[in-house]
């Protein structure tokens, strides 16, 4: 197995990280100069060639393959089922509305899901006439299939949940769920803007993953992934259409792209792949996934034992965190008020409406040091 290498030397190449406390990597990671470099090399390289030369057009074909293949890999899937998007909630979008729904079908959600996810449901719902509800799978890991079993419905088609739930940070266990699902005859959805680059990945079981790379890979804004298995590349109809996703017009109609690129719409920042391949190289360096994960873990659990000694604060979870997400409420304090003042001392943390908490995201990167200030910083507070 891959030896780790020291974390130290990677720290320099994060802006954010030498001077404050970032654990906002659930939110948006910290881009590191690298990927900087590498874009602002790839404008470049592209004006040199003239943007709309042939030249230019081929070199950026092969960068976007470079990409969906640097990403295929990340998710352990092949490069055909993998559809470059802008962001999470575009990825579960397309999924949504390319689906051939019928009035009175029904999409099941968890309790823990992202607005805009929820809205899209919500919006699907009015347009064709389905129906939707949610279920408790908050602080229910162990026995989540339990709980779906109680919850789906005879004409329920579709279940999306998050891979982490983005308030508590609980991992919900997607080889069971999508066993369940299978069993059931209903497609699953998978939120997974909390899991790309922070567990290792296993898709086997899910039908569609949306995920972005701006967050724990540290990658640029504006570049998310979706995977679709093969067995729904057909049968999932594009609705956002554009130039991207066609190979042509055969007696007036579309021809889809025969992989997962008929869903990309058009003109894109075609860099913000060359950023992320260099923050994914950059990862990669350091050690293994499982590597990557195991010391990602270990942080985020010496965190919550810290909190559990300050008085007057409760963590979200009974027990340690399977993810980098770590979520607590203060008795005397709002969230609001307790991120602001926190970031005020140089740690960044963030306030979540959705469990009325703040949230520390721990990243691999973040140092045993980082912890230790922060649940001194809070002890100073909370007395």
């Amino acid at each position: 197995m891959k030896k780790p290498m020291d974390i130290d030397p990677q720290r320099s190449y994060f802006l954010a990280l030498q001077d404050k406390i970032y654990l906002n990597f659930g939110g948006q990671g910290t881009l590191p100069t690298p990927a900087i470099t590498a874009m602002q090399s790839a404008y470049l390289e592209g004006q040199k060639y003239g943007p709309f030369s042939r030249r230019a057009l081929d070199w950026v074909a092969e960068q976007e393959h470079l990409t969906r293949t640097a990403l295929a890999e990340t998710l352990n899937v092949a490069t055909t089922d993998i559809t470059l998007t802008q962001s999470t909630t575009q990825g579960c979008a397309i999924v949504l509305w390319g689906w051939s729904w019928q009035p009175g079908d029904h999409l099941l959600l968890s309790d823990g899901e992202h607005p805009g996810v929820v809205a899209n449901v919500a919006q699907l719902a009015r347009k064709f006439g389905v129906t939707w509800s949610t279920c408790p799978l908050s602080y229910c890991t162990d026995n989540s299939v339990t709980i779906l079993e109680q919850f789906i419905q005879p004409t329920t088609r579709m279940l999306v949940l998050s891979h982490i739930l983005w308030h508590t940070g609980e991992v919900l266990p997607l080889a069971e769920i999508g066993a369940f699902c299978a069993a059931h005859n209903i497609k699953l959805l998978v939120d997974g803007a909390q899991s790309l680059g922070v567990l290792p990945l296993d898709l086997t079981g899910v039908d569609f993953y949306a995920a972005t790379g701006h967050k724990w890979l540290c990658g640029p804004a504006g570049l998310g992934v979706l995977y679709i298995h093969p067995q729904y590349r057909e049968s999932l109809q594009p609705t956002h259409c554009g130039w991207r996703g066609l190979q042509g017009f055969t007696d007036g109609q579309p021809q889809w792209s025969a992989d997962g690129q008929r869903h990309e719409i058009a003109t894109t920042a075609w860099e913000l792949g060359v950023g992320l391949r260099a923050s994914l190289t950059l990862h990669q360096s350091w050690g293994t996934a499982s590597q990557r994960y195991e010391r990602l873990i270990h942080t985020a659990g010496a965190l919550w034992t810290e909190l559990g000694t300050i008085p007057h604060l409760t963590r979200l979870l009974p027990y340690p965190p399977s993810s980098g997400l770590v979520s607590f409420r203060s008795a005397d304090h709002d969230p609001e008020t307790l991120a602001q003042t926190l970031e005020q001392r140089g740690i960044c943390v963030r306030a979540v409406a959705a469990g009325a908490c703040v949230r520390a995201s721990v990243h691999y990167l973040t140092t045993t040091q980082e912890v230790q200030q922060l649940a001194q910083v809070l002890r100073e507070l909370e007395g």
